[in-house]
């Protein structure tokens, strides 16, 4: 009797002992998973604040092989940009404005257009459309300057004119290439500003596309075909306001200004 008493006395200590380690490890197990789930809300509703962490690019990505190589652009097209971008100037064609008397009164802006500087003297080259009509002309320079500008001459039929500006305001003077020997394919730049000052030097680039193709020179009044023009085609952007700007060759010689783009549905790059 005393052998089987303190044989299931013992049974039933162990078996005490069993529930008290089975609490205590469900206790640990339950306050892990609570914590687990309620950690990130306390730290996202900014209940619990913890430092924030430093991390290096080497952390990140320890595999990754760190260049201590400068990158520097020189040559191609970022100096044939430089050596034409200060001759390219902003043009800004000023019109009369009647009142309701039909009676001149003060200019406004009736559109803005762009431009090359070609002689030391302040001449520039630019479009016809973009100065026809002008009351006055207004040079926008790379440099943010402004002057006016005289009308020299224009030419309906090339749509070219020319204008001047004195000396004084001239920022760089552009250099002119060969448009005669341009192979299809070859690199172009466009530079000028599309959509007006805000724009201003901007800066595509494209090739050319074909070097005989034929345009079409309306009459403005009638709308009938006047004559045709050899032109150049390429694939650089070009939008209103950069007709009378530069399209240039990869050693920054001007060998085309910049005039038409068609502009269809369905048509891009043309």
């Amino acid at each position: 009797m005393n052998l089987q008493s303190q044989g299931v006395k013992g049974e039933s200590q162990h078996s005490e002992r069993l529930k008290w380690i089975v609490a205590i490890v469900i206790s640990v197990l339950v306050g892990s998973a609570t914590t687990f789930i309620t950690l990130p809300i306390l730290i996202k509703e900014n209940w619990i604040h913890l430092p924030h962490p430093v991390i290096k690019s080497n952390d990140l990505i320890p595999t990754t092989l760190l260049s201590n190589q400068t990158v520097k652009e020189s040559g191609g097209i970022v100096d044939a940009v430089n050596k034409v971008k200060k001759a390219v100037v902003g043009v800004v064609n000023y019109e009369k404005a009647s009142d309701f008397l039909n009676q001149d009164s003060k200019t406004q802006e009736k559109g803005e257009g762009s431009g090359i500087i070609f002689d030391k003297q302040g001449f520039i080259i630019t479009n016809d459309h973009v100065v026809q009509g002008a009351a006055n002309i207004e040079v926008l320079l790379p440099d943010g300057k402004k002057t006016k500008a005289k009308v020299i001459g224009t030419d309906a039929y090339s749509d070219l004119a020319v204008l001047q500006i004195p000396s004084s305001y001239v920022t760089g003077v552009a250099t002119f290439g060969n448009s005669d020997v341009l192979q299809v394919g070859e690199p172009v730049i466009a530079i000028g500003n599309p959509l007006g000052r805000n724009f201003s030097q901007t800066v595509t680039v494209g090739v050319i596309s074909a070097t005989k193709r034929t345009l079409s020179i309306p009459d403005r009044n009638s709308g009938q075909t006047l004559r045709t023009q050899a032109v150049l085609q390429t694939d650089a952007a070009i939008n209103p306001g950069n007709s009378g700007g530069a399209l240039s060759n990869i050693v920054g010689q001007v060998i085309g200004i910049n005039r038409a783009k068609i502009a269809t549905t369905g048509v891009e790059g043309m």
